[in-house]
């Protein structure tokens, strides 16, 4: 059974990205800086992911004898139903040309990386229907090294060298890759966002920080998980790096700045995965949290649905701007509880059943 906090921290974090992409961010105030962080939320995604890679694929390899080949297609299994049907919805949308750049329109070699979950390689394909896939890319493609990472990277330490090796490893390719944008002239937005956030090796640090996080959890004893001043120090921690690293910019020990943000939020899920107890599994947030996967694909197709709506989008102020985020996050739980319901659950109880009977 899942426990409550992974729900609770996947809907605060689908909320601020929700907030941040209906550009609630230009609120005035301690409410817009807050939101801000909508822009780098994603991480808690890959953090919680990477920590429950581990937790299914030592379930299901170590206590129930599966394969690694069937482990595999179990993830992509889940990944790919509403991935494509997301895929489908925003095609008739056209697509998203801010990240399509001097390619116009979405090629069918653009449309068969999608289909194939291999776009996260390439720029200007990773972002460039859905809007917000290159989450799915690099996703997938880290699934794949998951049972060689879990033989490898077996005790907290070896965690903690491979975060500190890939943050080394990430920072120098930053630096290099800084170097040559500098004459790079079109689609120049495209090629940064894909190096400093959007591809696998980016990603790799905060990814390796869901696997800190996974052997951590482990070796704390369930008296160490049951100090509620432990786990206030460890949100209180996790909030000052994001905040002040957010503030100020400063660079902590060099790191790229999307690893210092992974290393709070760390702090934070650490911190509330300690709360359990005092989270109450009824709440909106958790309820929002269990639907964040279908909630993450849709909302974006759904904003630009929104927004080609003259009648309901004539305002520009911060009523109209809440209001929007409340219309939005409201559809996008609907058709993601419908469309996990009636969609999603029967395709995958049929291929379980299929794989139960070969």
């Amino acid at each position: 059974m899942k426990e409550s906090w992974i729900d609770f921290m996947k809907g605060l974090a689908i909320l601020l990205i929700i907030a941040c992409h209906c550009h609630l961010n230009e609120l005035p105030g301690a409410a817009g800086h807050f939101v801000a962080f909508g822009r780098f939320s994603v991480e808690v995604f890959f953090i919680i992911s990477a920590y429950l890679s581990f937790e299914s694929y030592h379930r299901f390899i170590h206590l129930n004898g599966v394969n690694n080949r069937t482990w595999l297609f179990k993830k992509i299994l889940r990944l790919y139903p509403l991935y494509f049907l997301s895929l489908l919805f925003s095609l008739c949308l056209g697509g998203e040309p801010y990240w399509l750049g001097n390619q116009g329109k979405v090629s069918w070699l653009n449309f068969l990386s999608h289909i194939c979950l291999t776009h996260g390689l390439f720029p200007h394909f990773c972002n460039s229907i859905i809007g917000v896939e290159w989450y799915i890319g690099v996703l997938a493609l880290f699934y794949l090294f998951v049972p060689f990472l879990y033989k490898t990277i077996c005790s907290l330490n070896k965690a903690s060298l491979a975060f500190i090796a890939t943050a080394f490893i990430s920072l120098c390719i930053n630096v290099l890759f800084s170097r040559l944008l500098k004459d790079v002239s079109v689609d120049k937005h495209i090629y940064s966002a894909f190096i400093y956030k959007f591809s696998f090796v980016s990603q790799i640090p905060t990814l390796m920080l869901g696997l800190v996080f996974y052997h951590l959890r482990h070796c704390l004893s369930n008296r160490d998980l049951s100090r509620i001043w432990l786990a206030i120090i460890s949100c209180l921690i996790g909030s000052g790096i994001l905040f002040f690293q957010h503030n100020t910019k400063f660079i902590l020990f060099n790191l790229v700045y999307l690893t210092v943000l992974g290393i709070g939020f760390l702090f934070i899920i650490t911190g509330v995965s300690m709360m359990e107890s005092s989270i109450n599994k009824k709440s909106i947030i958790v309820w929002l949290g269990k639907y964040s996967y279908p909630v993450y694909l849709f909302h974006f197709p759904l904003i630009k649905v929104w927004r080609r709506i003259p009648l309901f989008t004539s305002g520009h102020g911060i009523y109209s701007l809440i209001f929007s985020f409340i219309i939005i996050t409201t559809f996008s739980a609907l058709v993601s509880f419908v469309l996990v319901r009636y969609f999603e659950k029967p395709i995958s109880v049929f291929w379980n059943n299929r794989l139960k009977l070969s």
